[in-house]
């Protein structure tokens, strides 16, 4: 979602604005979109995070107006494990009812010997960040809670496999004893004894009369390799995310075209319905709101996320390749199949639409319904 970060422009202005610029000066003096990353990983670990503002100002007190880019000091993300919801909005006639109003927060630094502070701070100043919060908008679903259980059971078969390999490889012994020998009891347990030893001793010797050693169930072991395929079907089916994607393939086969593109509109879907209003506008319609940043000339902005499907080089000679194939094709004995394409400045192949004979319309036109009555 965030391996490269949106374009925050205005429509017609190319050559950016006041406002552009200070959100990009912003944005860099705050690392802001690897704060935008880890707020968005942290929250992911329960049901949701936040990332604070850090204002001038008590925490308690809700921000209305700061006034330039400058006093916005810091953002630090935090997980659910650091906050608490201290008070809810419980008034209907508030547009944020229902949410929270005041988070209890533990802070630290992350480092030992930093003095534990615990303070109240208002909403106003953090972004509440929560994926699929289907019931309400403060507590989603965790990012693990699908795959949980299958990563307990998977993390069972592979400690098992050792224990269950040694118990079938390691052949049972079986001592035979003639009919005809008479066998006290203190030759059974010496003999016993003796079998033992070879088993734990790992003695390769063994000296009897009248006993005949065989083995039994030895097998070449455990296979848990269609188990664990099956897991791993499992996990791609709890990520959304294509298995051959997701854990690669062991001859080195790339993803067909068909999972990359059910990924790439996966991230795309996450970008545009997810991490763009819970975190990017939320963050830049704060900053308006506090005035602290200009406003657009337009009067709005646009986030420009990247294209996630690009052509690799060897791809696009390939298709460069069957662009000039079919334009030679299509041109008639003695034409010039160059008058049916389009070479670009990075020299990409395009074919040109194909022009209207004289007298015939450019598009056309399905025949208009006949009135019979």
């Amino acid at each position: 979602t965030w391996k490269t970060p949106p374009e925050i422009a205005e429509e017609g202005k190319a050559d950016g604005t006041q406002f552009t610029k200070a959100f990009e000066q912003l944005a860099k003096r705050l690392d802001l979109w690897r704060h935008f990353e880890a707020a968005d990983v942290l929250a992911g670990i329960g049901r949701f995070g936040i990332l604070l503002i850090g204002t001038r100002g008590d925490l308690k007190t809700p921000v209305t107006s700061l006034g330039r880019p400058e006093d916005v000091l810091f953002v630090q993300p935090y997980d659910e494990g650091a906050v608490r919801v201290a008070t809810w909005v419980t008034d209907t006639g508030n547009a944020r009812f229902g949410q929270p109003e005041t988070y209890e927060m533990q802070f630290s630094a992350g480092s030992q010997g930093f003095p534990s502070i615990k303070r109240i701070v208002h909403a106003s100043r953090v972004l509440h960040v929560a994926e699929h919060a289907l019931r309400d908008r403060t507590y989603g679903r965790p990012r693990l809670k699908r795959a949980l259980n299958l990563l307990h059971d998977l993390q069972k078969i592979t400690a098992s496999t050792g224990e269950s390999y040694w118990q079938r490889v390691v052949p049972i012994l079986q001592a035979t004893v003639d009919p005809a020998v008479d066998i006290t009891d203190a030759q059974r347990d010496e003999l016993r004894d003796a079998m033992g030893d070879m088993t734990h001793d790992l003695r390769r010797q063994f000296l009897g009369q009248g006993i005949q050693l065989k083995t039994m169930g030895a097998d070449s072991g455990p296979n848990p390799s269609q188990v664990v395929e099956m897991f791993f079907s499992l996990f791609a089916a709890s990520t959304g995310i294509p298995k051959r994607i997701l854990f690669g393939s062991e001859a080195g086969d790339l993803a067909s075209s068909t999972d990359q593109a059910n990924y790439f509109g996966m991230i795309n879907e996450r970008q545009e319905h997810y991490a763009e209003p819970v975190l990017v506008r939320e963050f830049i319609d704060r900053m308006l709101a506090w005035h602290a940043l200009p406003r657009p000339e337009t009067g709005a902005y646009i986030v420009q996320w990247p294209t996630l499907f690009e052509l690799t080089e060897l791809e696009q000679a390939d298709a460069n390749l069957k662009r000039a194939q079919t334009a030679a094709s299509l041109t008639p004995m003695g034409g010039d199949p160059t008058q049916l394409v389009e070479i670009t400045d990075e020299r990409d192949v395009w074919l040109v639409p194909k022009k209207a004979a004289p007298g015939e319309p450019d598009e056309v036109l399905p025949p208009e319904p006949v009135d019979t009555q």
